[in-house]
């Protein structure tokens, strides 16, 4: 790629570095000052304002040594623009003299959303606060326009001042975040700052600028998230200087190309606030639920680590996507503003030779997911031109508007059917062997423990196996030896991905052919996530065999071995309770699928103070809690460790366990999602139940059918066993059954009353329809009229029976006779969601029935 579109991007990148090191009080020396605060900073009634500028050329300089070389010396510095060095476009964004200079701060300004009067106001420094005592607030406060107002003393929420992790992603009420004493505001500035450097010191590649810049990317998000950007005025601190800096790169680099292009590189074209110069690309990978749960062949074997490589290469093509778009286009990475849940926007620059070259990557893409899934997969791609003054506040959110509006229609025109309709040429010549055991659709390539596959299928279940050891992801060209074992089809016809380290990765990355080296690891400890490499939070938690969870006599058993992905016969197993010699319960696999309700209106309507940062961070907020919180608790929490990952991310999450597991989990989920987002976001979820042996597809059709019965009710609810309630009212419902499972666990009730209870349900929502509809003339429904009177008596018959005191005995009959009546008037026949979850537990099991 073009060096000084590297420069421009890292210049964006890193034009708020400074902020970051004042408040970490790096040291600056007194000569320094002197003979560059008047380079760096603007004045205001004589005084040097916008400090951190001056920081952000100074942070460049002093630690030289521990980055690329290139930062710092003249070859990023173009004979035409001998001025425009890295730190001074870095550096000089309030404070810009040259094109290059002003070309960064044009995008610092439309990544804040501000126009021109406001941008000039923060660039005189009016109303400083304390910054660093100031804290950055939740995004998801400002979500309920109707009850947030404009001051920042109206915010309750804060996040503590650390590295990203699982448990410091959540906001906290604490006092302590709100009103911090001054030496307090710098030691934890100082630590988190130290912490940063030290990592710096230890990321890989600082010899190969594409691979570091990923890395370091990913060493900024972890440092910076819960740093705010802007603290000035009336400026609502709700924006994380990492998201800020990410847009602001991806900003300056389209703006460069598009004056590069046009060639109206001087200062005032730059600034002109009404032309189209920009391209929002918005891509949709479609037909993921297709390649997920593909079936057609005459296998079942490796179903679990089918389904987990399905669904991890869905977000991996999707990332690969986005780099062949980049690539084709000339930008860098950074120029992907959002990619999760197989959907990704790009800023690009409004020229015709970036459409065309849009159209020949995609064209490309869709070629090879045409010619291995035969239309069943592609990318979808929609282009929205904006204008520099359609990112400001006033408008932006008529351009967003705009950008789904261009989404949806994309969706009628996925591809280009007059070049792909139609019947798929020479197909059937294709299979001089026989038809893949797993999909039925490609011919046999391979083979996989005895079975034929294809490369497609042999694949996914390599990368099945592969992503549960924990170790980093390598993407290399076709062309490049690697060590040890890797993909043999190229995913999207260039890139090969294998899971083994080895000593030759330096020498990959010397000829160019080590592409991208991701950390996909689940972290193991709340504290340390980065570990010297970029990260994709693209890896859900699926369960694996431990040793202890081996007998003896699966020694020879390929699918049950220590590490492998565990069967969904064996998650279905694990739902049964040992009691001394007798198991209970049903053996059954548990579904649930959820998801946020009403998302798109959040970020149409609901986002107070719109600007694309805001846009990014609250996207990236969203995923973090489904792609980095959850699979951390799934994999340290033992109620939950059982559990399998098929797909958790954007906005929606799909997972298969213990099917008492599952409601478990549900319900967790939902009071952790309300925690994160302080209760301003819903979750609707469906949960099914199934036999282990169930085609995975009818899993999903089931689960989206119970999830589809939730939203049906006005969303923020919950379907089990067909009966849709509030999440509230599901909460009463597990009360409930916490409450019958002690009088069972205390033999005041037996198997017979709970069974009687099934029956009197039905009698009692037949006898609510008959009162509603006045039905009391057909001597047939008297029967369902009198179920309170049956209730007594079955009562009278089953409870307490054990129980010697008579008074004792009666006082039990009357406490649950009433409790049982007036949970039925409340619940009618929802009040089987507690029933069933215990009749299905106590049953004896299956296993020991055919014993």
């Amino acid at each position: 790629m073009d060096k000084e579109v590297y420069k421009i991007a890292v210049g964006g990148l890193l034009h708020d570095i400074g902020k970051f090191a004042e408040r970490g009080n790096m040291e600056i020396s007194k000569q320094y000052w002197l003979d560059n605060e008047g380079l760096y900073c603007p004045e205001y009634n004589r005084r040097a304002t916008h400090k951190h500028a001056l920081y952000t050329a100074a942070f460049i300089e002093q630690y030289k040594d521990i980055l690329p070389q290139e930062f710092n010396s003249r070859e990023w510095i173009s004979e035409d623009s001998p001025e425009d060095s890295l730190i001074n476009l870095a550096a000089k964004h309030h404070k810009p003299e040259t094109p290059l200079q002003w070309i960064v701060a044009i995008a610092d300004r439309l990544s804040s959303g501000m126009d021109r009067v406001e941008f000039e106001d923060y660039n005189k420094g009016i109303g400083v606060r304390d910054y660093k005592k100031t804290r950055m607030f939740t995004i998801f406060e400002g979500l309920d326009v109707d009850t947030v107002s404009d001051s920042p003393q109206d915010y309750e929420y804060r996040y503590t001042l650390q590295p990203l992790s699982p448990t410091t992603i959540f906001p906290t009420r604490d006092a302590s975040c709100r009103s911090i004493e001054g030496a307090q505001a710098d030691t934890e500035y100082e630590r988190l700052f130290e912490g940063f450097i030290e990592e710096l010191k230890n990321i890989k590649h600082k010899r190969y600028i594409p691979l570091w810049l990923e890395h370091f990317d990913t060493l900024l998000m972890v440092y910076t998230t819960h740093v705010p950007a802007a603290t000035v005025g009336k400026v609502v601190p709700d924006v994380s200087l990492y998201d800020h800096s990410r847009t602001t790169s991806a900003f300056a680099t389209a703006l460069y190309l598009y004056h590069r292009h046009n060639k109206k590189m001087d200062i005032e074209a730059i600034k002109d606030e009404k032309e189209e110069k920009f391209l929002i690309i918005s891509g949709d990978f479609y037909g993921i639920q297709e390649f997920i749960f593909a079936s057609g062949g005459s296998s079942t074997k490796f179903a679990a680590k089918l389904l987990r490589g399905r669904s991890f290469t869905i977000s991996l093509m999707t990332e690969l996507a986005t780099d062949i778009i980049c690539k084709e286009l000339g930008l860098p990475f950074t120029s992907v503003i959002l990619n999760a849940a197989g959907k990704f926007t790009i800023i690009a620059p409004n020229t015709e030779g970036i459409k065309a070259g849009i159209k020949r990557a995609v064209e490309a893409i869709n070629e090879w997911l045409i010619r291995h899934f035969y239309g069943e997969n592609t990318i979808g791609i929609s282009m929205t031109t904006a204008s520099p003054e359609d990112f400001q506040f006033k408008k932006f959110d008529t351009l967003w508007t705009k950008v789904g509006n261009d989404v949806e229609r994309g969706k009628y025109k996925k591809v280009d059917i007059n070049r792909w309709a139609g019947v798929v040429k020479d197909y059937l010549q294709g299979f001089e062997a026989q038809p893949c055991q797993f999909c039925g659709k490609r011919p046999v390539k391979e083979e996989v423990e005895g079975e034929g596959v294809c490369r497609i299928c042999r694949d996914t279940i390599y990368i099945g196996n592969e992503i549960v050891k924990g170790r980093n992801m390598i993407i290399t060209s076709p062309d490049a030896e690697v060590y040890g074992d890797a993909t043999k089809e190229p995913i999207l016809g260039r890139y090969k991905i294998t899971f083994d380290h080895s000593g030759e990765l330096k020498e990959l990355a010397k000829k160019g052919t080590l592409l991208k080296y991701y950390d996909i690891s689940i972290p193991e400890s709340e504290e340390k996530v980065f570990k010297g490499t970029a990260i994709r939070f693209i890896n859900g938690y699926v369960p694996v065999y431990t040793r202890d969870d081996l007998p003896e006599d699966t020694e020879d058993d390929n699918h049950r071995r220590e590490g492998h992905v565990k069967t969904f016969e064996d998650i279905a197993r694990i739902s049964l309770v040992q009691e001394k010699d007798t198991t209970r319960g049903i053996e059954a696999i548990g579904v649930l699928k959820a998801d946020i309700d009403k998302l798109g209106k959040v970020f149409e309507s609901r986002l107070k103070r719109k600007s694309i940062s805001r846009i990014v961070m609250l996207s990236r907020q969203i995923n973090n809690f489904f792609c980095l919180y959850l699979p951390y608790v799934m994999n340290k929490d033992d109620r939950f460790n059982n559990i399998y990952t098929v797909f958790s991310g954007g906005d929606d999450l799909f997972f298969i366990g213990p099917w008492n597991s599952i409601i478990e989990f549900a319900d967790f989920i939902y009071d952790e999602f309300k925690r994160y987002t302080i209760s301003r976001l819903t979750l609707s979820a469906g949960i099914t139940i199934h036999k282990s042996g169930e085609p995975v597809m009818q899993f999903a059709r089931s689960a989206e059918e119970s999830l589809d019965m939730a939203k049906s009710m006005g969303r923020d609810s919950v379907t089990l066993f067909s009966r849709t309630v509030k999440w509230k009212v599901f909460k009463s419902l597990e009360e409930i059954k916490n409450n019958i499972e002690n009088w069972y666990r205390d033999k005041i009730i037996n198997n017979a009353m709970l069974y009687r209870w099934n029956e009197i349900i039905e009698m009692a929502k037949e006898a609510d329809t008959i009162c509603k509809e006045k039905m009391f003339s057909d001597s047939r429904n008297y029967r369902a009229l009198s179920w309170r009177a049956l209730l007594r008596y079955n009562v009278a018959r089953n409870v307490a029976r054990d129980i010697k005191d008579e008074e004792l005995r009666k006082n039990y009959i009357d406490e649950i006779a009433q409790k049982t009546c007036g949970w039925l008037d409340v619940h009618k026949d929802n009040f089987v969601i507690p029933l069933w979850q215990i009749i299905y537990g106590i049953r004896k099991s299956s296993t020991e029935r055919r014993d």
